[in-house]
């Protein structure tokens, strides 16, 4: 007698309750649909975001948040590419630039486009906007500030960063944002500059109100 056999079906749980989306300050989009205020760089609080990696993609690696606007530069080492720890990170970010952040475009990429990660950022940092699939140009200021990053005299591509202390991070991301942006900006003046100024406007206009 032949068996009979019975597919079983497995029940996945909903990527978003209705509870969890009126804890949302911000929607989840495609690139496609940013808003040209953002992509002409008209808006302040805008980022990009993405990770450069460890040598054969191994071990510890650099999340890298930079802000359209000013380009101004951000790097947190994670452990790995695992949705807590990039949420971690992401905490690390918020409690530091939290006040500061409008919206988040990444590429599609598994570390980043998941529940935990994507949940993150709609509750605590804003408007999330996806890129398409190998479009690395749709993300151009993160490309080029991570090529900056990856100069040999920085943190070439032999580079290991779980043997790079964080502290070494920060003083070469320092270096990167106090130099004057001559290729993007007429007035020459650094990503450091830009960004303060920003943040100054953006305290005086909360003051006033």
């Amino acid at each position: 007698m032949a068996k009979q056999y019975h597919r079983q079906y497995r029940s996945f749980r909903p990527l978003v309750t209705p509870e969890e989306t009126s804890h949302y300050i911000g929607q989840r989009r495609s690139i496609n649909e940013r808003p040209t205020s953002i992509n002409k760089r008209r808006a302040f609080g805008h980022w990009e975001m993405d990770g450069v990696e460890s040598k054969n993609h191994q071990g510890s690696l650099l999340i890298t948040f930079v802000e359209r606007k000013a380009r101004y530069q951000v790097a947190i080492k994670a452990k790995s590419k695992s949705a807590l720890e990039i949420v971690r990170v992401l905490s690390q970010f918020e409690r530091q630039y939290g006040r500061h952040v409008k919206s988040i475009t990444c590429d599609n990429g598994h570390e980043f486009v998941n529940s935990r990660v994507v949940k993150f950022i709609l509750c605590y940092l804003g408007d999330l906007y996806v890129a398409n699939t190998y479009a690395p140009y749709e993300r151009a200021t993160n490309e080029r500030t991570n090529r900056n990053l990856r100069a040999r005299w920085y943190f070439p591509k032999e580079t290991v960063f779980s043997k790079i202390t964080q502290q070494q991070v920060n003083q070469v991301i320092d270096e990167i944002n106090s130099k004057p942006l001559t290729h993007a900006v007429k007035s020459q003046r650094s990503p450091n500059y830009l960004f303060k100024r920003a943040t100054r406007r953006l305290r005086i206009r909360t003051t006033t109100v």
